[in-house]
């Protein structure tokens, strides 16, 4: 007799774009799922997507969740090597954010990730109540959830830069943000973001204060959650890149 053993589900939650996957294969979902326009609706077509595949879905089986940066707040953490103790990172990471003027109340649920020693992380801040809620939805549909990655936490824990010695950035295109990750080896240094409207030429903008601050890299990757290269994302003009097109599941699992 054929045991039916728990599997992994992989969700994608992105404005304009959503989906959920078993293994390689993309599961049929809603046109709800596909066009959303806040954060509040990504729970929304979380919640349409499971129930469209309810039926065939095996209960228990592990969810791992990656989502849009628009439900985070992200800060570099320069490295420290007096830190010692969780308590001390917490602390250490708030500070963090206060340099940049955010504030971290008891409200956001606030992760540090040291990906290597002696290097910098990463800090990462969602509401408490919209894990939450996301939770709730999981739990309903029987599953088990594994994980929740804003798409940046994930692309720090899991982008393998082309070169061990030189400089290259990742280029993260949403459809309300574009988020440029530069990196020294294998080593992040720096996060810019630039908001992408309706009539914005945020590409243009983003890879020029890139390129004024600290030197285009010559190797840049681009990732887009609904894969290829989108539209907006302008590199004409600037010599010498190598630009590869990373595949939509690229921060979907290790």
């Amino acid at each position: 007799m054929l045991r039916l053993w728990p599997e992994t589900l992989h969700v994608g939650l992105f404005p304009g774009c959503c989906w959920l996957r078993c293994g390689a294969a993309d599961l049929d979902i809603p046109e709800v799922a596909r066009v959303v326009s806040a954060d509040a609706d990504l729970l929304s077509s979380l919640a349409a997507m499971l129930e469209a595949q309810g039926a065939t879905l095996r209960k228990g089986s592990r969810i791992d969740i990656l989502v849009s940066d628009s439900v985070a707040m992200l800060a570099v953490l320069p490295w420290q090597e007096q830190l010692s103790s969780p308590a001390e990172m917490h602390g250490y990471a708030v500070a963090c954010f206060e340099q940049q003027g955010i504030e971290i109340s008891d409200s956001w649920t606030l992760q540090t990730a040291f990906r290597s020693h002696r290097a910098a992380g990463l800090g990462y801040a969602v509401r408490t109540d919209w894990i939450g809620r996301l939770l709730a939805i999981v739990q309903a549909a029987g599953l088990r959830l594994g994980s929740v990655l804003p798409v940046s936490a994930a692309a720090y824990w899991r982008h393998r830069p082309p070169s061990r010695t030189k400089q290259s950035t990742l280029l993260l295109s949403e459809a309300k943000r574009l988020t440029a990750l530069s990196f020294s080896g294998r080593c992040l240094h720096s996060i810019d973001i630039e908001p992408v409207t309706a009539c914005s030429i945020a590409g243009t903008r983003l890879v020029t204060r890139v390129q004024a601050v600290s030197g285009m890299a010559p190797q840049v990757g681009l990732w887009a959650p609904e894969g290829g290269k989108p539209d907006g994302v302008a590199l004409a003009g600037l010599p010498d890149i190598e630009l590869a097109i990373l595949p939509s599941d690229r921060w979907s699992h290790d």
